[in-house]
């Protein structure tokens, strides 16, 4: 009696703990009540621990639920619960008939296809509980191994719904492993009525929500689409996925007519990342939340990681309430990959908006990135990102800010027509365009325009905390297309910037495309503009580079501005270009000042001081390179006539460091604006009350300044004696010139020989007085010195000038010199032995037949050469250059150039250099592009690349004809192979080159010989236009054991690219073509 009560407690305990029940369909009846329906000749208990399955058994029968029932286990077990996991390719459907009952799967999972394919249910006539005590999940077309097996799982439920405890809800999701078929699956509640804790017509999942989603590594698309019933009214979810990495496709549907009020996403909302993911049917007139207090959520709206297909995502809330509270919202954004184009929109324009605020019509964002991608990502995608907000938004304030960022970007915020925003605040980090093209303003009838509303207060960090700013920096791989630009405009606003470091107009890569910046204030409000660190205008930070084709404009308007350390204007490149125009701004410098050939800075000065104000005295700090400018522009007269008006000062007595800067107009002034005695003030001045020079105007009288120029037109008998008149001082100046055979010193009577007197205000400030003067014995050194008057005193430079009224001339007595050795040569420049007590310097030219610094060196570089006190010549060597390619005979002649002398016979000589051959040398890898500059057109001469290596036969890698020598014939000598693996763009042979029409191409004779492009690409205007090539006179193969595409007029971007032409006559071997395409388009946009 013991032993039969033990077993009969042992069985009610397997049967009601762990229990496992597989249906057949054998007992006739469909009914879950009878034995014979089920494998094991068992009805399951009603309330049952453990799973209930079905498979391809009795697949399109019915099977009908005979009683109210439970199935248990614990929170997100997948072994518990109930299952239709048939992974068959036949057809059918497990249509389950609740029969009115109450099935109640409490903890454990729902399964369709899980880890398994072409699973479908119904679940219908009913009451459906989802969770109990313990959480349920719900998995439709779910996998996590390596598997390849295809087809769409769908589950559909009518009937009642009531969501009690559900945890994650995942429709065709894809977590680990490989799977190369197409797979996913569709969860149908159309017909349901969704009940939940929040009430009837309500969802509410506790934990994540993911719809076609991959974070495994699927060979094919995984697709997941969410059908939810048209009553429904609540949308609750803790996290929510709609189409996730690569080949995911995800849909979330609230059925035509939704009567939805309110969607609440408590985390993440992820639209399109990586996959192509949408929300249909979504009705206006919900609240529309994301994220809670203390709790902020990412919002991503198509995001591009790997490459793969074109993504586009938006996400368009209209004419309801959007509630946000979000920390990281990216638009349109790659944070990863090379290809291809993604787009995305967040459009939230009709609603009214409550982000990250208590206040309405206000929007914080922690970091906002729209249609930018990281810099370290090189590729021809192009990332566009579009967020459109209210007009009736007052306050936008971003920590993080990248708009139109990175390679390619294209950023826009659309603040709507009639704006009403009073405040733009970024207040960590802004990286404003370098891209395409980063705006805000809003839509006209005409197309978009870049402007914000009157009286904005557009601020950039904060006074206590400033931030690094980027505005127009491309951080570009070289050769990528497209011309970058970051602008930022304000006009009747208030500026306030508060910086750590300031980048303008930078191209880190120097690439052959612009990257513009641009930063104009002239008509808004200076509220603040300091710099804590550095500012870098039209200046890269990576010295290699020199800011090639970067490109800078600031406009400050009047205000005061602080630069804490340096101020970097234009970069030592020709293509660079640094403008900053101070508009009555007093800008503080504390460290250094350097301005180089490109750059140009202009003080606009009016009735008071303003400009630069250097708060140092060490002239090693300031740099003015040969060719930048410094320009001073008076447009007032001073409103105070008792104290300095100036738009340049430095600490200490600079005066001559000043007067030196004056040389080549590097520091220059602009006296239109004033009139009646204020144009005489202006000079270089130095106030010794408070120890600074300054270029400005005196409030007292002071005395004028003159420097000595060089004699020119000098002739054996005469000469023209010059000057330099920087100031007149205050009052009206008398110039004058002392001079003869001896260097009399002092400005003085009786000390000079000669003294030419000039009337009193014949030159003005800033005049070049001059005289021709007769000398009574040629063949001699002669000096002079300037002298200028006026009543405050007078001013004399501190040295003599002198010149010859005698002649110099050029011989060249060693006039051969070799590449081989090398051996060098010599010019000697001579004056008359009788002239040689002062030193002497003689300027010259150099032309001829070879280039200088290219075929040979000079011992001097600067085209001048003095010949010392005591001397009557010196010598300059010519040292050849061995270059890489063949050239005839050349020769480099020396020409005397005007100086203090007159130019004797013979005025110019030569030297002939001889060349040092020809390379030989040769590449299997990288021979570089043709550049046609050998002696005959054959691609076995190295000199026609331009790695001056030639290609071997045997070639693995990219043949590359560029506009270089086009028009011209290049001639394959031999039998040649070029190696690549199937389909790659990076091997094959390459004509792709923008040109202005389509009169020129390059033409590739093939000397009747085999010319065989075995796999990579054949490419005749890929990504270009005006692209003609010709290949005639032999026998094209095109593929061998490697497959091998064709491109000709190929266009992978939105630029209207044409005029690609190829020519192909001779013998075509097509042996393993893949793709040809001709005049093909395969870009995208928004």
């Amino acid at each position: 009696m013991f032993l039969t009560r033990l077993l009969l407690v042992l069985l009610l305990f397997s049967n009601t703990i762990l229990a496992q029940y597989q249906w057949n369909g054998a007992g006739g009846d469909d009914s879950w009540g009878t034995a014979a329906n089920w494998t094991n000749n068992a009805v399951p208990p009603t309330n049952l621990a453990g799973y209930i399955r079905f498979r391809q058994a009795d697949l399109s029968n019915p099977n009908i639920v005979d009683t109210h029932r439970k199935i248990t286990g614990s929170a997100g077990n997948t072994t518990r619960g109930l299952f239709y996991n048939v992974n068959s390719p036949l057809t059918g459907i497990h249509t389950t008939d609740l029969n009115g009952t109450t099935l109640i799967l409490d903890g454990g999972t729902l399964q369709v296809g899980y880890n398994m394919s072409n699973s479908h249910a119904v679940i219908k006539n009913g009451t459906l509980q989802i969770g109990g005590s313990a959480a349920t999940d719900i998995y439709v077309g779910y996998n996590n191994v390596n598997s390849n097996l295809g087809g769409i799982s769908t589950l559909k439920i009518e009937g009642n719904l009531n969501i009690t405890n559900l945890a994650n809800l995942h429709v065709g999701r894809h977590t680990a492993g490989n799977a190369n078929g197409n797979r996913g699956g569709t969860l149908d509640l159309s017909g349901a009525t969704i009940r939940s804790i929040l009430g009837l017509n309500s969802l509410r999942v506790n934990s994540a929500v993911a719809i076609g989603a991959n974070s495994g590594s699927p060979g094919r698309t995984v697709m997941g689409r969410l059908i939810l019933p048209a009553s429904l009214r609540n949308f609750d979810v803790n996290s929510l996925t709609v189409g996730y990495e690569r080949y995911g496709n995800g849909t979330l549907d609230f059925g035509s007519g939704s009567s939805l009020t309110n969607f609440f996403c408590r985390g993440d909302l992820i639209i399109a990342y990586d996959a192509a993911g949408q929300i249909l049917n979504l009705p206006t007139g919900i609240t529309f939340r994301v994220g809670q207090p203390g709790s902020p959520a990412n919002l991503r709206v198509a995001q591009q990681q790997y490459a793969g297909s074109f993504v586009t995502g938006k996400l368009v809330v209209a004419k309801s309430k959007f509630i946000g509270y979000l920390n990281n919202v990216y638009i349109g954004h790659m944070p990863g990959g090379n290809a291809p184009n993604t787009s995305g929109r967040l459009d939230i324009a009709s609603c009214s908006v409550q982000i990250g605020s208590s206040v309405s019509n206000e929007i914080k964002i922690t970091t906002l990135a729209i249609g930018s991608r990281n810099v370290s990502n090189e590729g021809d995608a192009n990332p566009y990102g579009d967020f459109r907000i209210p007009p009736a938004v007052t306050n936008l304030e971003i920590g993080t800010l990248y708009l139109g960022y990175g390679l390619h970007g294209n950023g826009t915020i659309n603040i709507g027509t009639n704006s009403q925003l009073k405040r733009f605040a970024v207040t960590n980090a802004l990286y404003w365009g370098g891209g395409y093209y980063a705006r805000i303003g809003d839509l006209t009838p005409t197309g978009f325009a870049e402007r914000l509303p009157a009286n904005i207060i557009f601020q950039i960090g904060r006074p206590s905390a400033p931030i690094d700013a980027q505005i127009g920096v491309r951080y570009a791989y070289p050769g990528r297309v497209g011309n970058g630009i970051g602008r930022i405009v304000l006009t009747n606003g208030i500026f306030r910037g508060y910086f750590k470091n300031l980048l303008i107009g930078m191209n880190t890569w120097g690439t052959v495309r612009t990257s513009t910046g641009i930063l104009d204030l002239q008509n808004a409000t200076l509220g603040a503009f300091s710099v804590a660190g550095n500012a870098f205008i039209g200046r890269s930070t990576v010295a290699t580079t020199s800011n090639k084709n970067g490109l800078a404009f600031v406009y400050l308007p009047q205000g005061n501005a602080s630069i804490v350390s340096n101020l970097y204007v234009g970069d030592i490149h020709s293509t660079s270009k640094g403008v900053l125009v101070l508009n009555k701004t007093l800008l503080t410098k504390g460290r250094s000042l350097d301005i180089q050939t490109p750059g140009i800075v202009t003080v606009k000065v009016g009735d008071t001081s303003c400009g630069i104000d250097l708060n140092f005295s060490n002239t090693n700090n300031v740099l003015l390179a040969s060719g930048s400018k410094l320009r001073i522009i008076f447009t007032a007269n001073p409103s105070n006539n008792a104290t300095n008006t100036w738009g340049f000062r430095m600490l200490g007595n600079v005066t001559n460091f000043f007067k030196n800067l004056t040389n080549g107009n590097r520091l220059s002034w602009d006296t239109n604006g004033l009139s009646g005695i204020w144009p005489a003030r202006v000079g270089i001045h130095y106030d010794s009350s408070i120890e600074k020079t300054y270029v400005g105007m005196p409030g007292t009288a002071i005395r004028p300044t003159i420097d000595n120029r060089p004699a020119t037109n000098v002739q054996h008998l005469s000469a023209n004696l010059n000057a330099y008149l920087s100031s007149t001082g205050s009052e009206v100046t008398t110039v004058s010139v002392y001079w003869g055979n001896q260097d009399g010193g002092a400005t003085v009577p009786g000390n000079w020989q000669h003294t030419n007197v000039f009337s009193a205000g014949q030159w003005p400030s800033m005049s070049y007085p001059t005289t021709n003067v007769t000398v009574s014995a040629s063949n001699t050194i002669y000096y002079y010195r300037y002298k200028a008057v006026n009543a405050a005193g007078s001013h004399s430079p501190t040295s003599s000038t002198w010149f010859l009224a005698g002649s110099v001339w050029v011989t060249s007595p060693d006039s051969s010199a070799s590449e081989v050795g090398p051996d060098s040569g010599t010019f000697t420049i001579h004056r008359p032995p009788t002239a040689t007590n002062a030193p002497l310097t003689v300027y010259f030219n150099m032309n001829g037949s070879a280039t200088e610094n290219t075929d040979y060196y000079l011992s001097t570089s600067q085209h001048s050469i003095t010949i010392p006190a005591g001397s009557a010549s010196v010598n300059i060597t010519l040292s050849p250059s061995n270059n890489f390619y063949p050239e005839n005979l050349e020769t480099a002649i020396l020409s005397i150039a005007s100086g203090p002398y007159h130019i004797g016979m013979p005025s110019s000589n030569a030297i002939t250099i001889i060349d040092g051959g020809e390379s030989t040398n040769s590449s299997s890898t990288d021979c570089g592009y043709w550049i046609g500059t050998g002696l005959n057109n054959s691609w076995r001469t190295a000199a026609n690349w331009s790695s001056n290596v030639y290609p071997a036969y045997f070639y693995t890698g990219k043949i590359i004809f560029t506009s270089i020598d086009i028009g011209h014939t290049n001639l394959v000598e031999s039998n040649r192979v070029i190696r690549g693996t199937s389909g790659n763009i990076n091997y094959g042979i390459t004509y792709n080159y923008n040109m202005p029409n389509t009169n020129t191409a390059h033409i590739t004779d093939l000397g009747g010989r085999t010319l065989t492009i075995d796999g990579g690409t054949l490419q005749i205007g890929y990504g270009t236009s005006n692209t003609v090539a010709k290949l005639q006179n032999g026998t094209l193969v095109l593929g061998s054991n490697n497959l091998t595409d064709v491109y000709i007029g190929y266009n992978s971007s939105t630029s209207n690219l044409a005029g690609n032409i190829a020519s192909i006559t001779g013998t075509i071997d097509s042996r393993n073509l893949r793709h040809v395409a001709i005049g093909y388009y395969a870009g995208a946009s928004s």
